[in-house]
């Protein structure tokens, strides 16, 4: 499209193709209004068009070299920011304020948008899994969760951390190390060709040794890339899917616990063309206390 800048996308794209001596091309139609398909189809003509969204989503599931720099690009730009949120909190601050801010902070140093609405949550507001930030108010003590990915050229991040604002509570305390354990262990055991579903399993099983498997209800992870929700997807509920070389995911287990508090850690995962595990995101993890 550089090479071609003055025209339209569409037409960009027909000469590109032309020049390549593409007859025939696949398109994922759950990007594209009706309208615009039929667009294409006359403008690209004579280069047929097929709808085979299945397909493309399994072709993306595997990120080249260039895809992981993109990506690693999208979470440095979201680590400083949440370094600097965090940085910035202050007594009384309403979440959809950290929210705003945040936001803000992150176009400034690069993001071309967010990956998807941030979530801000404070206290016992975190229990609810993806909440909206609201008015609720910061107050010494509270736990704070912040959900939070940008795309930059294209390419998404998803990151979680959970903490604590100006004092202690043994109680999130002792749950956060345990979930972090779990988390930790999750991601060592890691290969390539295991199932994905035997992780998530793995989870609900630790969880259930402290009764806390009725307050972990979400998923463990989903793959990564020019959307933020796409394949691999690591739940229980998908037996057959496995994960594999160049795939790109998230470990985030969580509890919720109503009327108290929410923890999750997320983070990203890459298993590289070697079959070596790497964690993407670097943002520490250990328990925080932000003051």
């Amino acid at each position: 499209v550089q090479l071609c800048s003055t025209l339209k996308t569409y037409d960009c794209i027909r000469k590109e193709l032309m020049g390549m001596n593409i007859n025939e091309i696949f398109i994922n139609a759950d990007f594209f209004s009706y309208a615009e398909v039929l667009n294409m189809r006359r403008v690209f003509t004579p280069i047929k068009i097929h709808s085979d969204g299945k397909s493309i989503y399994e072709l993306r599931k595997k990120k080249s070299k260039f895809e992981i720099e993109q990506v690693k690009k999208a979470i440095q730009i979201t680590e400083e920011g949440l370094t600097y949120i965090m940085a910035s909190l202050e007594e009384g601050m309403t979440e959809k304020k950290v929210a705003v801010e945040l936001e803000y902070y992150l176009k400034l140093k690069g993001a071309d948008e967010l990956s998807f609405p941030i979530i801000v949550l404070f206290g016992d507001h975190t229990a609810y899994p993806h909440g909206d930030p609201g008015e609720r108010k910061l107050k010494k003590g509270d736990v704070v969760l912040i959900d939070v990915g940008v795309k930059k050229n294209h390419y998404c991040s998803d990151m979680t951390r959970t903490f604590l604002f100006d004092g202690y509570n043994k109680d999130f305390d002792e749950h956060y190390e345990y979930l972090l354990k779990i988390q930790t262990d999750i991601i060592k055991s890691i290969k390539a060709g295991m199932s994905s579903a035997m992780l998530d399993i793995e989870v609900r099983n630790k969880l259930k040794e402290r009764d806390l498997k009725k307050y972990y209800n979400h998923s463990l992870g989903h793959g990564v890339g020019v959307e933020v929700h796409e394949l691999p997807y690591l739940s229980y509920l998908k037996r057959k899917e496995k994960l594999n070389k160049k795939n790109l995911f998230t470990i985030e287990p969580g509890i919720y616990i109503p009327g108290k508090f929410g923890i999750r850690i997320e983070d990203m995962v890459y298993i590289d063309s070697n079959g070596k595990v790497e964690v993407l995101t670097t943002f520490p993890k250990d328990f925080l206390v932000v003051k």
